[in-house]
């Protein structure tokens, strides 16, 4: 009787070392998942540092995608929405962010139609409020004074990539009305 062989090396079985390969890097991937969405390259760079071989980190992505686990749309929608609402960025920022994150142009540009100029000046407002009632406790007189809580609360929203226009007006907005706020307030207070 003829000795048994194993298979062909070219038979169609599966490399071993790359199926364990594929299920440690598919585990990584959903570790990483399960704290937040990812944008596929993020994945694919947190792959390629643990020194996974493309071969590996594209099926593994492949399968995420197909799994609906990985898709850069959803990823860009969230990203623009929870960024917008929580962190008070700018449009200009999240794109910068999202691009950073490898992120396909038109799909960015998808995402921030969430985000129009008045939902901008919206969140602007809503940043500089509470600010500008910690800076400004008193009516000020000192222009120097004035510019330095001016500049403070522009440097707020440019950090965040408010555009200039918006954010002169928002803080011209918010110094007025605390002004009118503090005058009030003494004007009301009786006379001794």
């Amino acid at each position: 009787m003829p000795a048994q062989q194993g298979p062909a090396p070219d038979s169609g079985t599966p490399d071993r070392e790359f199926t364990a390969a594929v299920a440690r890097a598919q585990d990584a991937c959903v570790r990483l998942l399960a704290a937040r969405e990812r944008s596929r390259h993020e994945l694919a760079d947190r792959l390629t540092r643990r020194e996974f071989p493309a071969p590996v980190i594209e099926e593994v992505l492949a399968r995420l995608e197909r799994a609906g686990l990985v898709d850069d749309r959803r990823f860009a929608e969230q990203w623009v929405h929870f960024r917008h609402r929580d962190s008070g960025r700018a449009r200009a920022v999240l794109a910068r962010e999202l691009r950073d994150k490898g992120v396909a142009a038109d799909v960015v540009d998808d995402a921030l139609t969430q985000i129009d100029q008045d939902d901008e000046y919206a969140r602007a407002t809503e940043l500089v409020r509470p600010r500008m009632a910690r800076a400004l406790t008193a009516p000020v007189t000192d222009p120097r004074e004035r510019d330095r809580i001016l500049r403070r609360l522009l440097g707020v929203l440019a950090r965040r990539g408010y555009p200039s226009s918006i954010a002169h007006a928002v803080v011209r907005q918010a110094w007025e009305a605390r002004m009118d706020e503090l005058t009030a307030a003494e004007d009301a207070e009786p006379s001794p």
